[in-house]
């Protein structure tokens, strides 16, 4: 079933290139979608990702990782968030939930548990926020998983953190050989270990597996399969994310083997159906909307740097304002507004990934 939407004006409280606090509109940016064939889920998509009641932000606690992983686009700087970021960010939020029904933040990296401490005094103070504005709060977190010992999630689970991306690249043997410490010595065990440590943990969280796929690893992935559906997969906290690596700028792009894209679709099925519990197998609706396309989402890097993708980090299309250290942001008007041209346009290429398809795409 399909409706026809007559006029459509979406708002997004956000002062372009003027300091704000996301408190009072004064020069909002206004979308007009004119008579679109839009299916009936797309109107909840549309208004999720323009909402002025939620508040999504990806913040970069450090950029300073653990592991040297083969593949890695990021160039691991030994930084991480400083006083006078993390109170900027505690300043921005503080005037920001007053309007708020819900927040949500990935603390990302890097390896983000390096500065576990920064994490729970962030978290500890959106817990307090809650006590005086009536807004939910939802933690999340991409983590190697290599710190992630029982203690450590349970006190995050505590103060709202309660989602977590951990990867593995097949069975021991090749997950050593591309997810290795900076030292080179091999991970999987001791993330296995922490993986089935969490298993016990007798709180609510959820965990996605995400499982790396070249073509080099296959065959170690349906070992681990086994692994999983053995070990893990009985918890339904626990789902699987089979994810293609791809060349994302990586000094080794080169030598990197990944699965073209028209054979990733039937790859993918096939290592589908070896789950012992098919529900518990993670995918992206075919209406899923990238976070860097919505309009109330923003990536905060530990400098202050504001971008909208975590992937596109050296690209100056990404850089699209900075945190003030008054909890203010500057954003620079066009380069944020392009990022989510897919919701003029309901191109769901642009929509599922602008980064490919509005950047990477126009500059070949």
């Amino acid at each position: 079933m399909v409706v026809v939407v007559e006029e459509m004006v979406v708002v997004l409280m956000v002062n372009v290139n003027i300091k704000h606090t996301g408190v009072e509109i004064s020069t909002p940016v206004y979308f007009e979608l004119l008579k679109k064939n839009i299916p009936m889920k797309t109107d909840k998509i549309i208004s999720d990702a323009t909402n002025n009641k939620i508040f999504r932000l990806t913040i970069f606690i450090t950029e300073n990782c653990n592991f040297n992983c083969i593949y890695c686009y990021e160039e691991h700087k030994k930084e991480k968030i400083n006083r006078i970021k993390l109170n900027a960010i505690k300043i921005l939020l503080s005037n920001r939930v007053k309007s708020l029904s819900r927040l949500e933040i990935d603390f990302f990296g890097g390896e983000p548990l390096l500065c576990n401490k920064e994490i729970l005094e962030l978290c500890s103070f959106i817990c307090d926020l809650q006590k005086d504005y009536d807004f939910k709060f939802f933690g999340s977190m991409t983590t190697n998983a290599y710190l992630l010992k029982k203690e450590v999630i349970k006190e995050l689970i505590s103060n709202g953190v309660k989602s977590y991306q951990i990867t593995l690249d097949g069975d021991m043997t090749m997950h050593n050989k591309t997810r290795i410490l900076k030292n080179g010595k091999g991970t999987f065990q001791h993330i296995w270990n922490n993986l089935l440590e969490l298993k016990k943990v007798n709180l609510s969280f959820n965990v996605i597996l995400r499982i790396h796929l070249s073509c080099k690893n296959l065959k170690s992935v349906e070992v681990l399969i086994d692994k999983i559906n053995s070990e893990l997969l009985d918890d339904r906290r626990f789902k699987v994310f089979f994810k293609p690596i791809a060349k994302l700028g990586s000094q080794n792009d080169k030598s990197l083997e990944v699965i073209e894209f028209n054979r990733q679709e039937e790859v993918i099925n096939k290592l589908a159906k070896k789950l012992k519990v098919p529900k518990q197998e993670f995918r992206f609706s075919d209406d899923y909307v990238c976070y860097a396309s919505k309009l109330n989402s923003l990536c905060i890097r530990a400098d202050g740097e504001i971008v909208k993708c975590t992937v596109a980090l050296k690209e100056d299309y990404n850089k699209v304002g900075k945190l003030n250290n008054d909890g203010t942001i500057d954003l620079s008007r066009n380069k944020f507004l392009k990022w989510s041209n897919g919701l003029q346009s309901m191109n769901k290429n642009e929509l599922m990934c602008p980064k490919k398809y509005l950047f990477d795409h126009n500059s070949n």
